[in-house]
């Protein structure tokens, strides 16, 4: 079995696509997806209810104090911990699957290897017009046919050459943690992810450790395998909730490994 966590807090819109192409994958083996939800008031149970009907998918929704930020570490450990599947991915309801991205990653698991997929990062403007393809029928990879999807990148990922659509096609490792995933035996060893009141950390501690600790990482490179991060730093409808982002107090938060076995955390 394959277990994918996703973390969610007021996304259900965008759930609501992620589903969709998670119901388009035919992996060899069965699928479950755990979605944590931390808190949401808008349409999330109502979308996971509707989806359950063709997916396996269990869903726990915690409670927050209103109004408290919360880094997604505390809820995806929480998911990996009830998890079923020998491979378990970690992502977010904002990621939309390539059709092939669950199988590739099925066959190259191997113990103490991250798995990864890579992520087209929507712009505002690629989001405001993804539903005028047919992405629903022919899986997340049609961005590609959005008009100017190659072309200049808007502002907001300007000075980040790393997440350009062209970019993306080019690489051939990825390190984000955005869809990717270790088997359940090598959480157990890992740890999880270490939990932060900072935006940010989450992705560089995971990185830092993993490189402490000498773990390899496979990314897929097949075309289908490509997944979509639609973009969600642009409040579109009330319930969109901005994340403040602060790179330099996330790196000051960040702690200093002094051995590899000081990088195996205990969360799972």
């Amino acid at each position: 079995m394959i277990s994918v966590v996703l973390s969610t807090y007021q996304r259900g819109h965008l759930l609501d696509r992620s589903l969709r192409c998670y119901a388009g994958c035919s992996p060899s083996v069965p699928l479950e997806l755990v979605v944590v939800d931390d808190g949401s008031t808008d349409n999330t149970a109502e979308v996971v209810a509707r989806w359950s009907n063709h997916l396996d998918i269990t869903y726990i929704k915690l409670w927050k104090q209103p109004g408290l930020w919360r880094d997604c570490a505390a809820t995806i450990n929480r998911g990996i911990r009830i998890a079923r599947g020998e491979l378990v991915i970690a992502t977010h309801p904002e990621v939309m699957p390539g059709r092939t991205s669950l199988q590739a990653l099925w066959d190259a698991r191997a113990e103490q290897t991250y798995l990864a997929c890579k992520i087209y990062y929507l712009t505002p403007r690629d989001q405001q017009l993804i539903d005028t393809i047919d992405w629903p029928s022919r899986g997340a990879g049609a961005v590609r046919e959005l008009p100017g999807f190659y072309d200049e990148p808007s502002a907001e990922l300007r000075g980040h050459d790393d997440y350009t659509h062209a970019a993306t096609d080019r690489h051939t490792e990825w390190q984000s943690w955005v869809f990717g995933g270790f088997t359940k035996s090598t959480w157990r060893w890992f740890g999880g992810f270490r939990e932060s009141n900072l935006w940010g950390a989450i992705d560089v501690d995971f990185l830092t450790r993993r490189r402490l600790l000498g773990i390899q990482t496979f990314t897929a490179l097949d075309p289908d395998t490509i997944c979509v991060h639609q973009n969600h730093d642009v409040p579109v409808r009330p319930t969109d909730v901005p994340t403040s982002r602060d790179m330099d107090a996330c790196m000051a938060d960040l702690p200093t490994y002094t051995t590899p076995e000081s990088a195996l955390l205990g969360h799972i």
